[in-house]
């Protein structure tokens, strides 16, 4: 998404980045505190999620942190 000169990572980006997932998918990881919430920006009178590189790297690494804990409780 461009705004302004700028080109702003999308949810769209996002899931391509995650494998695939769903956009639902990734909604319900934030609103569950799996991955931290992206940062925003404000276009208008609203403000939208963005997804930069350096975002993705740390919520892929919570995202594998909360799957090997899942794992190792159900043994």
């Amino acid at each position: 998404m461009r705004f302004g000169d700028v080109e702003y990572p999308t949810i769209s980006d996002a899931r391509v980045a995650f494998g695939g997932v769903s956009e639902k998918t990734i909604r319900q990881w934030i609103e569950k505190g799996i991955i931290e919430p992206p940062p925003e920006v404000d276009m208008g009178a609203r403000s939208v999620m963005t997804f930069p590189a350096d975002y993705l790297s740390k919520a892929k690494d919570a995202l594998a942190r909360h799957r090997r804990n899942r794992k190792n409780n159900n043994r």
